[in-house]
C-alpha cells in the first residue's frame, strides 16, 4: 500500500530527527539500531491517522509519535532479553542484546523508555495550556506504561487463568490503546472538537479492540508463518501457553475478525471511507 509506505517514511525521518542529538555512548547507538528503519510502525500509522481524522496537523503529532516508538521499542529490547523471552532475531537481524551484548542493550531500553516519555510529556504541554488536561494525560502515559509492565510479567506466568491470559493479551499491546485515544485528549481544547468526548469513547473501544486483537494475530503468526515473514523465530512461545495453545487455532481467527470488524464500524462512526480502515485491514492481515 503505497499510502503506508509514504505514511513509514515521514515517521521514519521523524525519529531520525528526535534522536539525531549528539551521544558517543554505545548505548545511544544500541538505541538508534533498535528502533529502525526496519520497523512496521504499526502504532504510529494509527495514531497519525486518528489524529488527522480529528482535523490536527500531523506535523504537530509527531513528537508523540517518536514517543510511541521509543517506548515501544524499549519494551521490545526488554522483551527479547535471555530473561525474558531470550529471542536472537528481531526485524531479521540480531536483537539488541545479542548485537550489543545485555549491558549494553538495557542502558538502550532505559534510553529509550526515558526519551519516549520525556518527549509524550513535552507533546501534551505543546497542545494543552489547561493544568487538569495535562495532568489527565500524563497518568494515561503512566498507567499505560506500568500495564505494559504488568503484561510483561503476566505474559511469564506459566499457568495463567483465563482472565490472566485476556489481561496479558491486552497489556502488552496496550500502546495501541494509547495511541488511538491520545489524539482526542491533546486536541480537546480544540473550539471545532465540540463532540470530542463522544469520539473519545469510541476510540478508547478502538483502542481495545486493537489491542487484543494484534496479539492475537501475534500469537498465529508465531506457529502459522516463518521467520522471512516475521522478521523473528517462530514457535518460540509453545512453553508460555499463548492464546492459540489455550483456545486453538480457528477460535482466535474468529476472535482476531471480530474485533477487526468492531474496530470497523466504530472507525466509520467518525469517517466514513476512511484510510484508516485500510490500515487496520493491513494491520491484522498482512503477514508480517
Amino acid at each position: 500500500m503505497k499510502y503506508i509506505q509514504q505514511q513509514v517514511k515521514l515517521i521514519n525521518e521523524a525519529i531520525e530527527f528526535y534522536l539525531r542529538q549528539p551521544n558517543n555512548g554505545k548505548f545511544f547507538e544500541a538505541s538508534r539500531y533498535t528502533i529502525g528503519p526496519e520497523g512496521h510502525r504499526y502504532r504510529s500509522l494509527v495514531g497519525l491517522e486518528i489524529y488527522k481524522m480529528l482535523q490536527g496537523n500531523p506535523s504537530n503529532f509527531m513528537k508523540s509519535i517518536v514517543g510511541i516508538e521509543c517506548i515501544h521499542h524499549a519494551s521490545l529490547i526488554f522483551d527479547d532479553l535471555p530473561c525474558m523471552d531470550n529471542s536472537p532475531m528481531r526485524k531479521g537481524k540480531p536483537t539488541t542484546h545479542i548485537q550489543y551484548g545485555e549491558d549494553i542493550a538495557i542502558l538502550a531500553g532505559l534510553h529509550l523508555w526515558e526519551t519516549g516519555r520525556q518527549l509524550l510529556y513535552e507533546n501534551s504541554r505543546e497542545h494543552l495550556s489547561n493544568l487538569k488536561l495535562i495532568d489527565e494525560v500524563e497518568s494515561i502515559i503512566h498507567k499505560t506504561i506500568v500495564g505494559m509492565l504488568v503484561g510483561q510479567e503476566l505474559d511469564l506466568k506459566e499457568n495463567k487463568t483465563d482472565e490472566e491470559l485476556f489481561n496479558s493479551i491486552y497489556q502488552k499491546n496496550r500502546m495501541f490503546h494509547l495511541i488511538c485515544v491520545l489524539p482526542a485528549y491533546l486536541l480537546k481544547q480544540k473550539k471545532y472538537l465540540t463532540q470530542l468526548n463522544e469520539i473519545g469513547k469510541i476510540l478508547d473501544e478502538i483502542g481495545i479492540n486493537l489491542s487484543v486483537s494484534y496479539q492475537l494475530f501475534d500469537d498465529l503468526r508465531d506457529i502459522e508463518r516463518n521467520p522471512i515473514e516475521t522478521g523473528k523465530p517462530v514457535h518460540v512461545d509453545k512453553g508460555k501457553r499463548t492464546s492459540v495453545y489455550r483456545y486453538g487455532v480457528e477460535e482466535v481467527k474468529q476472535q482476531i475478525g471480530e474485533r477487526k470488524q468492531k474496530i470497523i464500524e466504530k472507525i466509520r462512526e467518525i469517517q466514513e471511507n476512511s484510510r484508516l480502515e485500510k490500515i487496520i485491514e493491513h494491520i491484522l492481515s498482512i503477514p508480517s
